[in-house]
Order: structure tokens, then C-alpha cells, then sequence
């Protein structure tokens, strides 16, 4: 079966977090319900956009949704909020930053990793940190 830039792009992504110590488990795709094991990150793709420059320039931006997942055991808000929820994030991203090849499925790429948002979620088993990253693949391909 061929693999096209969202399989690779996919594995890529998948192979950067999992050399993050400070992530428990990854998810590629939304989970119903919570991660068995934290610190999580959960990520899938989001939307694509093409883009045309001229006759034989073309950009493909890939867009993906990354949420770091943290557990509030007890009444540690402020700890995970202030220290735990932060730390994974800047691992995350630090791992972007020293990984990323800018080449995925034969094509020369860029990357943009931004925030989004920080919540917490109240459920009956617990409370959760959630930290909202965004990440958008640019790649340079022929028409």
C-alpha cells in the first residue's frame, strides 16, 4: 500500500513525540473518553490547503491539532498549571525544534508549532490539564 504525506507526515509526528521522556503515551487519532496513562498527546490532522505560485510551484499545507493531556491529582492545580502542563509542552516543542529533518515523503518542508489554548476538564473520575498546540506542515511540491 503507498503511503502518501499525511501516512508519512503521520509517522513523523508520531516518532518526534515519542522521543519526548516526558510523554506517556500518544494517540494519532481522538480517543473517546481519557488517555490510560498521562501525560498524553493527542493529535490528528486538522484541514489541508493548497496553494498555487506559479505553473510549477505548488504548496500543500498540512494542519494538525496536538493536545498535551495532563492529570490533576487532588487539588495540585496550581503545580500542574504552573509547572507539570509547561515543562511537557516545552519538551514538546523542544523536540520539534531539534528533530524536525524539513524533508517528509520526498518533499522539502516547513514547520509552524504554535499554542492554542490552555483548559482544564472537571469529570467524575478527575481533572485534567489540556494544553492546545497547532501544527502546520508547508511543502514545496511540483504541479
Amino acid at each position: 500500500m503507498p503511503s502518501g504525506p499525511y501516512v508519512t507526515l503521520i509517522a513523523g509526528i508520531k516518532t518526534i513525540l515519542e522521543s519526548v521522556s516526558s510523554v506517556k503515551s500518544i494517540y494519532s487519532y481522538p480517543i473517546p473518553g481519557n488517555p490510560e496513562v498521562y501525560p498524553a498527546v493527542i493529535f490528528f490532522p486538522e484541514s489541508f490547503d493548497n496553494s498555487y505560485l506559479d505553473t510549477k510551484s505548488n504548496f500543500k499545507e498540512y494542519k494538525f491539532k496536538l493536545f498535551v493531556v495532563v492529570d490533576i491529582p487532588g487539588k495540585d492545580e496550581e503545580k500542574v498549571f504552573g509547572t507539570v502542563l509547561p515543562k511537557v509542552v516545552d519538551d514538546v516543542v523542544a523536540a520539534f525544534d531539534a528533530q524536525w529533518s524539513g524533508t517528509f515523503a520526498s518533499s522539502r518542508t516547513w514547520k509552524i508549532l504554535d499554542f492554542g489554548s490552555i483548559s482544564m476538564t472537571v469529570e467524575q473520575n478527575g481533572k485534567r490539564a489540556n494544553a492546545e498546540l497547532n501544527l502546520t506542515v508547508r511543502m514545496a511540491t511540483g504541479n
